[in-house]
């Protein structure tokens, strides 16, 4: 996922109450019960259906590039921080950096040697992780581990992110990086199924939603 910071009408973050009326960040790791793809806010359906035929498909809030889920490689995150907490002000390059120096110090801590990517040298490609670009997170090798996208709105910034490990992610990794974003970690306010089961079926799984043209 590649780094966009763009303003619109509509707030994802209304999305999730949780979010909206929270003084402090939340931090959301996710599961997936099936393979599935994201794909930018800007990206082409028509494109994704045609990269991935088989795979279910939904559009992010965030930009970037496709993004597949659901196997035990991929770890799936989202971030609501309100637009009044100091990470919130900070300049999009800097919020990318400074997450993903905490997600790099998360694979360090359960055993990847991870760094940071320090130079942009884009290539262009429908999947995020095939084109490392500045601030992404890399093996020494040069493989893309962990990249993420950012969306500002009035109520706050909303990252989401991806971390896919050349192996099954391991089990102590939400642990890791709960650790590394939080000096006093909580646990996060729940979202009633009923209110997710709404979202996916009239915004998200609709076709409104993943054919609209930005």
């Amino acid at each position: 996922i590649g780094l966009a910071d763009e303003d619109h009408e509509d707030d994802p973050m209304s999305c999730s109450s949780s979010w909206s009326s929270s003084a402090n960040p939340i931090l959301r790791i996710y599961q997936w019960t099936r393979p599935a793809v994201t794909f930018g806010y800007f990206q082409s359906l028509r494109e994704i259906t045609s990269a991935y035929p088989d795979l279910p498909s939904t559009r992010r809030w965030t930009g970037g590039g496709a993004v597949t889920h659901g196997d035990p490689m991929e770890c799936t995150y989202a971030m609501g921080i309100p637009r009044k907490h100091p990470f919130a002000q900070l300049r999009p390059r800097e919020c990318y950096r400074r997450l993903h120096r905490a997600v790099a110090d998360a694979l360090r801590q359960v055993g990847f040697e991870a760094l940071v990517v320090e130079k942009d040298h884009p290539i262009p490609n429908l999947s995020c992780f095939q084109n490392p670009v500045e601030g992404d997170v890399v093996l020494p090798s040069g493989l893309k581990l962990a990249g993420a996208a950012q969306r500002r709105t009035q109520s706050g910034l909303l990252i989401q992110g991806s971390i896919r490990l050349p192996e099954a992610i391991p089990s102590n990794l939400q642990d890791a990086l709960v650790s590394q974003c939080a000096a006093d970690p909580r646990p996060a306010p729940a979202i009633p199924p009923d209110a997710i089961e709404v979202l996916a079926r009239t915004k998200y799984g609709s076709s409104d939603w993943r054919q609209r043209v930005p």
